[in-house]
């Protein structure tokens, strides 16, 4: 169009007409090209990718839904190779249960699963009853996510050591004690307990086995009382 209005072919305006023309065309690929990043955007947002190989265990919306944040949780995915177990133990076993202890799961139909303590859980908090325990499997395991199940935990072992009912333990000021017989008197004895269940407490100091303790009368009892032994 220059050429033209160069040799006097058109007139002048005819090429700011084409000026014109050409600007507003550029602008309206520049918009095109604006929207077409926008679109490819979206689409890479638009598609969910998991970053590890897992198992999907919950779907929180379905298909055609409208999420109203980028963030919002489409799926929950879990990796079986990393699946755990948190175990509710009774805080009266709890000194029982250590870390690197064995276990299984016990359910009926199923080959023996074996775990192993790995230490207490931050994930979910302790009650008054139970306290949590977090386990690992020692191998692979197809276990459903979530499934609910009952467990063997091999306690604390202990050999040659001192066990009284758990009657004859008095907690005093802090303290544990025992009353031993001696000559007919009541002896008070501080001792050192170890672990315990509904009916025995380890005594790991302050007893020697085969000494005589006393189980029943001894509430209230003082130290160096006399005594009579009923056998």
């Amino acid at each position: 169009m220059r050429g033209f209005v160069e040799r006097g072919l058109v007139a002048r305006r005819e090429l700011e007409a084409a000026e014109r023309d050409l600007a507003e065309a550029q602008a309206t690929l520049e918009r095109a090209r604006t929207a077409h990043a926008t679109a490819q955007s979206s689409l890479g947002r638009g598609t969910v990718r998991a970053p590890f190989d897992g198992i999907v265990a919950t779907r929180a919306h379905n298909p055609g839904d409208m999420l109203s944040s980028t963030t919002e949780p489409v799926l929950r995915i879990v990796d079986p190779r990393r699946l755990e177990v948190v175990a509710l133990i009774p805080r009266t076993d709890q000194s029982r249960v250590v870390t690197g202890a064995t276990a299984r799961i016990a359910a009926a139909g199923l080959e023996a699963i074996h775990l192993t303590v790995a230490g207490r859980s931050t994930d979910r908090e302790s009650t008054e009853e139970s306290i949590p325990f977090r386990l690992v499997f020692t191998g692979p395991a197809e276990i459903a996510v979530d499934s609910p199940v009952q467990l063997d935990i091999d306690a604390e072992a202990r050999t040659d050591t001192v066990l009284v009912p758990a009657e004859a333990v008095l907690r005093q000021s802090g303290e544990a004690v025992v009353f031993v017989v001696a000559d007919s008197r009541a002896q008070r004895r501080l001792v050192k307990t170890g672990i315990e269940d509904a009916a025995r407490i380890e005594i790991v100091a302050g007893l020697k086995a085969g000494e005589l303790v006393i189980t029943r009368g001894h509430v209230g009892l003082s130290d160096g009382a006399a005594i009579t032994v009923a056998r």
